[in-house]
Protein backbone atom coordinates (compact mmCIF):
# COMPACT_ATOMS: atom_id res chain seq x y z
CA UNK A 1 0.00 0.00 0.00
CA UNK A 2 2.84 2.24 0.94
CA UNK A 3 4.91 1.63 -1.99
CA UNK A 4 1.60 3.27 -4.24
CA UNK A 5 2.45 6.25 -2.45
CA UNK A 6 5.97 6.17 -2.33
CA UNK A 7 5.00 5.54 -6.73
CA UNK A 8 3.20 8.54 -6.25
CA UNK A 9 -0.67 7.07 -6.26
CA UNK A 10 -3.05 8.01 -4.23
CA UNK A 11 -4.85 5.39 -1.99
CA UNK A 12 -8.47 4.57 -1.82
CA UNK A 13 -8.87 2.13 1.45
CA UNK A 14 -11.84 0.00 0.87
CA UNK A 15 -12.26 -2.19 4.04
CA UNK A 16 -13.33 -6.06 2.59
CA UNK A 17 -16.56 -6.19 4.48
CA UNK A 18 -17.78 -3.60 2.08
CA UNK A 19 -20.85 -5.13 -0.36
CA UNK A 20 -20.19 -5.17 -4.49
CA UNK A 21 -22.22 -2.23 -4.42
CA UNK A 22 -20.78 0.03 -1.64
CA UNK A 23 -16.94 -0.79 -3.18
CA UNK A 24 -18.65 0.47 -6.90
CA UNK A 25 -19.44 3.75 -5.16
CA UNK A 26 -16.03 4.21 -3.60
CA UNK A 27 -14.55 3.56 -7.16
CA UNK A 28 -16.52 5.59 -8.91
CA UNK A 29 -16.32 8.48 -6.20
CA UNK A 30 -13.30 8.64 -5.97
CA UNK A 31 -12.17 8.03 -9.39
CA UNK A 32 -10.38 5.10 -9.09
CA UNK A 33 -7.76 4.13 -12.20
CA UNK A 34 -6.49 0.93 -10.39
CA UNK A 35 -7.52 -2.12 -7.81
CA UNK A 36 -5.01 -4.02 -5.63
CA UNK A 37 -6.65 -6.67 -3.61
CA UNK A 38 -6.22 -10.33 -1.87
CA UNK A 39 -6.97 -13.39 -3.88
CA UNK A 40 -9.80 -13.86 -2.10
CA UNK A 41 -11.62 -10.61 -2.75
CA UNK A 42 -10.83 -10.91 -6.59
CA UNK A 43 -14.05 -11.93 -7.60
CA UNK A 44 -15.96 -9.25 -6.14
CA UNK A 45 -13.46 -6.67 -6.90
CA UNK A 46 -14.04 -7.70 -10.67
CA UNK A 47 -17.92 -7.13 -10.62
CA UNK A 48 -17.50 -4.44 -8.72
CA UNK A 49 -15.64 -2.55 -11.02
CA UNK A 50 -17.15 -3.84 -13.82
CA UNK A 51 -17.40 -1.36 -16.95
CA UNK A 52 -15.57 1.55 -15.32
CA UNK A 53 -12.71 3.10 -16.31
CA UNK A 54 -10.08 0.81 -14.84
CA UNK A 55 -6.33 1.27 -16.06
CA UNK A 56 -5.30 -1.89 -13.96
CA UNK A 57 -6.01 -5.03 -11.62
CA UNK A 58 -3.48 -6.67 -9.45
CA UNK A 59 -4.05 -8.98 -6.65
CA UNK A 60 -1.35 -10.68 -4.15
CA UNK A 61 -2.41 -14.27 -5.25
CA UNK A 62 -3.22 -15.63 -8.72
CA UNK A 63 -6.63 -14.33 -10.80
CA UNK A 64 -8.02 -14.37 -14.01
CA UNK A 65 -7.48 -10.45 -15.33
CA UNK A 66 -5.71 -9.21 -12.29
CA UNK A 67 -1.64 -9.51 -12.69
CA UNK A 68 -0.09 -10.65 -9.67
CA UNK A 69 2.41 -8.69 -6.91
CA UNK A 70 4.39 -11.93 -6.51
CA UNK A 71 5.84 -11.02 -10.09
CA UNK A 72 7.21 -7.55 -8.42
CA UNK A 73 9.89 -9.42 -6.79
CA UNK A 74 11.71 -10.35 -10.12
CA UNK A 75 11.68 -6.34 -11.15
CA UNK A 76 15.39 -4.61 -10.29
CA UNK A 77 14.75 -2.50 -7.71
CA UNK A 78 17.42 -0.30 -9.06
CA UNK A 79 14.81 0.78 -11.94
CA UNK A 80 12.27 2.11 -9.10
CA UNK A 81 11.94 5.59 -9.47
CA UNK A 82 10.56 7.56 -5.90
CA UNK A 83 8.17 10.35 -7.21
CA UNK A 84 8.92 13.44 -4.82
CA UNK A 85 5.91 15.20 -3.67
CA UNK A 86 6.07 19.15 -4.36
CA UNK A 87 3.73 20.31 -2.53
CA UNK A 88 2.78 18.63 0.79
CA UNK A 89 -0.28 20.88 1.56
CA UNK A 90 -2.58 19.57 -1.31
CA UNK A 91 -1.25 16.04 -2.71
CA UNK A 92 -3.26 13.65 -1.37
CA UNK A 93 -1.90 10.41 -0.40
CA UNK A 94 -5.49 8.77 1.36
CA UNK A 95 -9.20 8.90 0.71
CA UNK A 96 -10.71 7.56 3.30
CA UNK A 97 -14.25 6.85 3.91
CA UNK A 98 -16.31 7.63 6.65
CA UNK A 99 -18.53 5.25 8.60
CA UNK A 100 -21.82 6.46 6.42
CA UNK A 101 -24.23 6.99 9.97
CA UNK A 102 -25.72 9.79 8.70
CA UNK A 103 -25.89 8.90 5.02
CA UNK A 104 -23.57 8.05 1.91
CA UNK A 105 -20.06 7.19 3.11
CA UNK A 106 -17.61 10.76 2.04
CA UNK A 107 -14.45 10.53 0.76
CA UNK A 108 -12.36 12.43 3.11
CA UNK A 109 -8.89 13.66 1.27
CA UNK A 110 -5.65 13.01 3.66
CA UNK A 111 -2.86 14.76 2.39
CA UNK A 112 0.69 13.82 2.88
CA UNK A 113 1.24 17.19 5.29
CA UNK A 114 -2.22 15.93 6.77
CA UNK A 115 -0.56 12.45 7.38
CA UNK A 116 3.37 13.79 8.50
CA UNK A 117 1.72 16.21 10.89
CA UNK A 118 -1.04 14.05 12.63
CA UNK A 119 2.08 11.77 13.41
CA UNK A 120 3.97 14.41 15.11
CA UNK A 121 0.36 15.96 17.42
CA UNK A 122 -0.56 12.16 18.38
CA UNK A 123 3.04 11.11 19.63
CA UNK A 124 2.74 13.33 22.37
CA UNK A 125 -0.17 11.98 23.24
CA UNK A 126 0.39 7.87 22.34
CA UNK A 127 1.73 5.84 25.82
CA UNK A 128 4.49 4.21 23.59
CA UNK A 129 8.23 4.51 22.59
CA UNK A 130 10.50 2.63 20.99
CA UNK A 131 11.40 -0.02 23.35
CA UNK A 132 7.15 -0.72 22.89
CA UNK A 133 6.01 -3.38 20.88
CA UNK A 134 2.95 -2.47 19.33
CA UNK A 135 0.34 -5.30 18.48
CA UNK A 136 -0.27 -4.55 14.88
CA UNK A 137 -3.45 -5.97 14.24
CA UNK A 138 -5.58 -2.92 12.82
CA UNK A 139 -7.01 -3.29 9.60
CA UNK A 140 -4.89 -1.39 7.24
CA UNK A 141 -7.70 -0.65 5.28
CA UNK A 142 -8.98 1.64 8.20
CA UNK A 143 -7.39 5.02 9.64
CA UNK A 144 -6.30 3.20 12.96
CA UNK A 145 -4.35 0.73 10.65
CA UNK A 146 -3.19 2.76 8.20
CA UNK A 147 -1.74 5.34 10.53
CA UNK A 148 -1.09 4.09 13.91
CA UNK A 149 0.92 1.51 13.00
CA UNK A 150 3.33 2.86 11.01
CA UNK A 151 3.36 5.99 13.79
CA UNK A 152 4.36 3.72 15.93
CA UNK A 153 7.39 2.80 13.56
CA UNK A 154 8.29 6.29 13.17
CA UNK A 155 8.43 6.65 16.93
CA UNK A 156 10.87 4.10 16.76
CA UNK A 157 8.78 1.42 18.29
CA UNK A 158 8.42 -2.14 16.85
CA UNK A 159 5.36 -3.35 15.43
CA UNK A 160 4.32 -7.24 15.53
CA UNK A 161 2.09 -7.48 11.95
CA UNK A 162 -1.01 -10.20 12.98
CA UNK A 163 -4.37 -10.63 10.86
CA UNK A 164 -6.81 -7.76 11.38
CA UNK A 165 -9.78 -8.38 13.72
CA UNK A 166 -8.55 -11.49 15.87
CA UNK A 167 -10.63 -12.75 18.34
CA UNK A 168 -9.96 -12.09 22.19
CA UNK A 169 -7.83 -15.49 22.33
CA UNK A 170 -6.10 -14.81 19.34
CA UNK A 171 -5.21 -11.48 20.78
CA UNK A 172 -3.87 -12.85 23.93
CA UNK A 173 -1.59 -15.51 22.37
CA UNK A 174 -0.19 -12.59 19.85
CA UNK A 175 0.45 -10.57 23.10
CA UNK A 176 2.06 -13.40 24.76
CA UNK A 177 4.35 -14.49 21.84
CA UNK A 178 5.54 -11.01 20.62
CA UNK A 179 5.44 -10.19 23.98
CA UNK A 180 3.69 -6.52 23.12
CA UNK A 181 3.62 -3.74 25.76
CA UNK A 182 0.94 -1.37 23.47
CA UNK A 183 -2.50 -1.79 21.83
CA UNK A 184 -4.81 0.00 20.19
CA UNK A 185 -8.68 -1.21 20.89
CA UNK A 186 -12.28 -0.56 20.03
CA UNK A 187 -13.90 -1.06 23.31
CA UNK A 188 -16.14 -3.76 22.25
CA UNK A 189 -12.38 -5.56 21.61
CA UNK A 190 -11.33 -4.41 25.22
CA UNK A 191 -14.77 -5.89 26.50
CA UNK A 192 -14.49 -9.69 25.07
CA UNK A 193 -10.64 -9.35 25.69
CA UNK A 194 -11.11 -8.90 29.53
CA UNK A 195 -13.58 -11.46 29.68
CA UNK A 196 -11.86 -14.29 28.09
CA UNK A 197 -8.75 -12.82 30.68
CA UNK A 198 -11.11 -13.21 33.82
CA UNK A 199 -12.10 -16.67 32.13
CA UNK A 200 -8.55 -17.88 31.93
CA UNK A 201 -6.95 -16.33 34.59
CA UNK A 202 -4.38 -14.99 32.18
CA UNK A 203 -3.00 -11.34 33.07
CA UNK A 204 -0.96 -11.05 30.21
CA UNK A 205 1.84 -9.18 32.07
CA UNK A 206 3.81 -7.72 28.76
CA UNK A 207 1.10 -4.91 28.41
CA UNK A 208 1.14 -1.70 29.78
CA UNK A 209 -0.46 0.41 27.67
CA UNK A 210 -3.51 0.31 25.83
CA UNK A 211 -5.31 3.01 23.57
CA UNK A 212 -8.95 2.76 22.71
CA UNK A 213 -11.19 4.74 20.62
CA UNK A 214 -13.93 4.01 18.04
CA UNK A 215 -16.59 4.18 20.46
CA UNK A 216 -17.39 5.11 23.95
CA UNK A 217 -15.80 3.22 26.48
CA UNK A 218 -17.97 2.30 29.39
CA UNK A 219 -16.32 2.95 33.13
CA UNK A 220 -17.00 -0.71 33.89
CA UNK A 221 -14.93 -1.54 31.19
CA UNK A 222 -12.26 0.45 32.13
CA UNK A 223 -12.48 -0.44 35.50
CA UNK A 224 -12.31 -4.12 34.63
CA UNK A 225 -9.38 -3.90 31.81
CA UNK A 226 -7.54 -2.29 35.36
CA UNK A 227 -8.14 -5.37 37.19
CA UNK A 228 -7.42 -7.90 34.53
CA UNK A 229 -3.90 -6.68 33.31
CA UNK A 230 -1.93 -7.26 35.92
CA UNK A 231 0.87 -4.79 34.15
CA UNK A 232 -1.12 -2.10 32.72
CA UNK A 233 0.04 1.57 32.81
CA UNK A 234 -1.61 3.37 30.64
CA UNK A 235 -5.34 3.55 29.53
CA UNK A 236 -6.18 6.16 27.37
CA UNK A 237 -9.60 6.81 25.75
CA UNK A 238 -9.15 9.16 22.61
CA UNK A 239 -11.64 10.24 20.35
CA UNK A 240 -10.55 10.32 16.65
CA UNK A 241 -12.74 11.57 13.24
CA UNK A 242 -11.62 9.94 9.57
CA UNK A 243 -11.72 13.42 8.89
CA UNK A 244 -8.97 14.74 10.92
CA UNK A 245 -6.52 12.00 10.36
CA UNK A 246 -6.38 10.44 13.45
CA UNK A 247 -6.69 11.85 17.07
CA UNK A 248 -9.14 14.73 17.94
CA UNK A 249 -8.63 14.54 21.54
CA UNK A 250 -8.03 12.55 24.27
CA UNK A 251 -7.12 11.88 28.19
CA UNK A 252 -3.86 12.48 29.44
CA UNK A 253 -1.80 9.48 30.19
CA UNK A 254 -2.33 7.69 33.32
Amino acid sequence: MYGCVLAGATIVLAKTSLTEGELRYQAQDSDSTHILTDEEYTEKARKAVANLPMKGLFCTGRAESFFSTSKFSELDERDFEEIPVTDTRSTVLAVCYTSGTTGMPKGAEITHHNYVSCFYTSRLQMPWEENDVLLGHSPITHMSGMFSTFAALLDGATCAVTPAMMGPLDIMNAVEKYKATAALLFPSQLQGLVREMQRTGRGLPSMRSIVVGGSVLPTSVADAARQAFVSIENLMNMYGMTESCGIVTSQPKT
